[in-house]
């Protein structure tokens, strides 16, 4: 089987010998890799949809898979006992529904020793609740498939280290060259506006976008510096 390059990537951040918990599960073709691969004991698959749940259920209905794997329809993790898990994985979602997801669930979240999340979204909402509830980016990944870009995070349990949320931590550093272009593309965007504002009707404005191009310039030196 051919699985994409978000898939391998996400799957790579699993630690061997964990025991996963996946939300959100959809085909299951990451639970499967990790099986296949002998990564993990066992997994929960899980999904809010039964029909998607199906799905993983055809794909890993192998004799083989029999005894590690169950299939547990749940609204994010309110209806999985994880007290025998350590890994949780959540992919594939917007950042707004992966907080709801985890502020639901958050006494069980804190038990999970890995935790590991594939948002959809710039970055600065998810960084934000993970500082404001005390979370630790363990590594931060962006990476680009089919002209997407991707973020990818392993987050502990532990006091943040998040100072500035609207910036990456703890990124790795075979993606400077994806943060490069990300921010490159920022920086334009942000002179293009700056270029064609009235700076008299709209001082404000234009006061809070030299700030925070003035912040991306700063960050980008400290890209550089990781190269």
């Amino acid at each position: 089987m051919n699985y994409s390059y978000r898939l391998i990537e996400i799957a790579k951040s699993v630690k061997k010998g964990s025991s996963l918990v996946d939300v959100g599960c959809d085909h299951g073709y990451i639970a499967k890799m990790l099986l296949d691969s002998n990564t993990i004991d066992k997994v929960i698959e899980s999904d809010i949809s039964e029909k998607s749940l199906e799905k993983a259920h055809m794909l890993l209905s192998g004799e083989k898979y029999k005894t590690k794997v169950k299939f547990i329809v749940s609204d994010g993790l309110a209806n999985i006992d994880t007290s025998e898990y350590d890994t949780l994985l959540i992919a594939g979602m917007g950042e707004e529904t992966i907080i709801s997801i985890l502020n639901t669930s958050i006494e069980k979240v804190r038990f999970f020793s890995n935790i590991i999340l594939q948002a959809m979204g710039e970055g600065s909402n998810i960084r934000k609740y993970f500082k404001e509830n005390g979370f630790f980016i363990e590594k931060e990944r962006l990476f680009i498939e089919k002209d997407k870009y991707y973020r990818l995070y392993e987050i502990s349990n532990k006091e943040t280290n998040i100072i500035d949320y609207k910036f990456p931590v703890n990124f790795d550093v075979n993606d400077v060259h994806f943060l490069k272009v990300y921010y490159d593309n920022e920086v334009k965007n942000i002179k293009n506006i700056l270029k064609n504002i009235n700076k008299e009707k709209n001082l404000i404005k234009y006061n809070e976008l030299n700030e925070e191009l003035n912040k991306i310039l700063q960050y980008m030196e400290k890209i550089d510096e990781k190269r």
